[in-house]
């Protein structure tokens, strides 16, 4: 194991092993003592005959190109938003240079102290702040499950270090107010139908757009029931929990009218 300095004064460290009749560099960060498990299981591996330099993704890899790569392979439903929460946040700050092996836990620590100051500040919504600290999370997780870095430094701050979103108070509809929306018929009568399933089936908004008439079981015993496995035009729900719901005698009548 040697150390190098570099420009600006900070100190890498680099694991060394003899492979093949020659040395093998491999740069893994400001941790000595990480560099040292490094440089342990790099020579074990050796030993053991297997070890793949040229298969091996290394920390190497500039933290902004490795969140591009990985953001360009997410799938989920908030895929689009995670790569702008990574665009915007986390490469301003590390900036176009600094490897993935140089984030530590202070690094670390200084990016989410950052979205907290700007929660403080009124320049972030606390629910902002914590998908963006989330997503990094995930990505360096990742990161480290891949073998690109040998310890995810997210994994060690303390939880608390974000400020919590504010609690949101909702307000309840009185019976008049449930009454109007339901029977007046001031409401065009397509909006009565999409109130009373929500309503009466304690559903969101795009739940109750995505459901059809296939979804409805009439002869369900007691009650009958309505089948929730989609939202909107046939896409998966928020949480992935499909159910049936008990449908109502009013929602029903409403429904037979509709």
């Amino acid at each position: 194991m040697f150390a190098r300095k570099r420009a600006g004064g900070k100190i890498v460290y680099y694991a060394t092993a003899m492979f093949k009749g020659r040395q093998y560099n491999e740069l893994v960060g400001t941790d000595k003592r990480e560099a040292s498990r490094v440089e342990a299981r790099i020579r074990r591996e050796i030993r053991e005959e297997k070890f793949q330099p040229q298969a091996r993704r290394t920390g190497a890899v500039t933290a902004a190109s490795f969140a591009r790569s990985w953001g360009a392979t997410r799938t989920n439903r908030t895929a689009n938003d995670d790569r702008q929460r990574l665009r915007d946040y986390f490469e301003p700050h590390f900036g176009p240079t600094i490897r993935m092996n140089e984030i530590g836990a202070r690094e670390a620590h200084a990016f989410v102290r950052g979205l907290a100051e700007q929660v403080r500040g009124n320049l972030l919504a606390a629910s902002t702040a914590s998908n963006i600290r989330g997503v990094v999370r995930t990505m360096f997780r990742d990161a480290k499950l891949e073998g690109v870095i040998a310890s995810d430094p997210f994994s060690e701050l303390p939880r608390k270090l974000l400020p919590k979103p504010p609690r949101t108070v909702r307000n309840v509809y009185s019976r008049q107010e449930v009454g109007t929306l339901l029977e007046d018929e001031r409401v065009p009568a397509p909006a009565r139908v999409l109130f009373a399933m929500m309503l009466y089936m304690g559903v969101r908004e795009g739940e109750a757009c995505g459901r059809r008439w296939r979804d409805w079981d009439a002869d369900a015993k007691p009650l009958g029931s309505m089948n929730v496995v989609t939202q909107y035009s046939d896409e998966p729900l928020k949480t992935d929990q499909t159910r049936m719901v008990p449908v109502h005698p009013q929602l029903a009548e409403c429904l037979e009218r509709w």
